[in-house]
């Protein structure tokens, strides 16, 4: 069962390396499908909250039931739609989209370690490869999601704050 469960881990995070490839192809040259970079993140947010969102309910089932977090993936996407429809263009950055995906994956990201905590089984967290993994989320999503509200803020204010934001964001993905 153990074995099983991994297998999933595994196939969730080769999914999940697979989308950000395709859409890092695509944003390097948007020309591939007729799209600008803004569209290939909208995609790439859309695909990230699936692909994690089924990473979480593997990694916290028996914690909270798997249709919770599905739910929260299924409302994000709707929102996504909402968002492209009525809110933002699809040739608009997405950076609504881009904070609310940011801190569903620190929520969830959150919890995981409190289930952990709760739990209590792990005896050496450092040779725990979730626990790393879920540092990695848990500091590259919030990173964005300080981006994506820097972004909001710095084309309001003024194109330095913008500046700032993309330095800041190209930081993070370091």
């Amino acid at each position: 069962n153990l074995i099983k469960k991994i297998n999933r881990i595994l196939i969730s995070g080769k999914i999940l390396s697979l989308t950000i490839g395709t859409t890092e192809r695509i944003s390097l040259n948007p020309r591939l499908l007729n799209i600008n970079g803004s569209t290939a993140y909208l995609f790439d947010t859309h695909n990230n909250l699936m692909v994690v969102g089924l990473f979480y309910m593997q990694i916290l089932k028996g914690f909270i039931k798997p249709v919770y977090v599905l739910s929260l993936v299924i409302l994000f996407e709707i929102y996504t739609i909402v968002n492209t429809v009525f809110i933002q263009s699809i040739f608009e950055y997405p950076s609504l989209v881009g904070s609310i995906g940011s801190l569903l994956i620190f929520m969830m990201a959150v919890i995981y370690f409190i289930k952990v905590m709760v739990e209590a089984k792990i005896t050496n967290l450092i040779k725990e490869p979730l626990i790393w993994i879920n540092t990695g989320f848990l500091i590259y999503y919030t990173g964005n999601f300080f981006y994506h509200i820097l972004y909001n803020i710095g084309i309001m204010t003024s194109r330095e704050v913008a500046l700032i934001a993309g330095k800041f964001f190209s930081i993070n993905n370091l």
